[in-house]
């Protein structure tokens, strides 16, 4: 039950995270709809309690946590104490999960919201591991364009006087 809801939050996520980069345009319903779904399931999954048998379901859970609340538009007011929260499990589990695609994966979402580039390289030193960058699987290039994306395209923190 709990890897079908995971499994169906990433298909979703990846849905709207990509959505309109196949060429095809993008209707505001499609967006509407697909934000409404990857928020709400988010939402149950967090509000439910729920935690993975193994460290790879944990991992799964918390990065498909990580990637809806940050594709989705929607904040009721806590969506940074509940990212906050997926990152403290994020933390422990990357203790103790091994060297995977998951793990670089997960490393490098973790990386997008706090810019702790002890994540970044940690994802790059995995990565270059894997051989020539021609021989990589589909999964393996998506996880390093998002990596090199997040790492191209950070904010940056700026501290304000006041």
């Amino acid at each position: 039950m709990l890897s079908e809801k995971i499994k169906h939050l990433n298909s979703l996520c990846h849905d709207l995270l990509y959505l309109g980069m196949d060429g095809r345009p993008v209707y505001t319903c499609d967006l509407a709809r697909l934000n409404r779904e990857v928020f709400s399931l988010c939402n149950e999954l967090y509000d439910g309690g729920y935690r993975g048998a193994t460290a790879e379901e944990e991992a799964l859970l918390c990065l498909s946590l990580l990637k809806g609340y940050e594709a989705a538009c929607y904040d009721y007011g806590d969506k940074q104490r509940r990212l906050q929260s997926v990152l403290d499990r994020c933390r422990s589990v990357l203790r103790i999960l091994p060297s995977s695609l998951l793990r670089v994966s997960l490393l490098a979402w973790c990386y997008n919201e706090t810019c702790d580039e002890s994540l970044a390289q940690e994802a790059r030193s995995i990565i270059s591991t894997w051989g020539a960058p021609e021989s990589f699987t589909p999964e393996q290039r998506e996880v390093v364009d998002e990596l090199s994306n997040f790492e191209e395209n950070q904010d940056g923190w700026e501290e304000v006087d006041e």
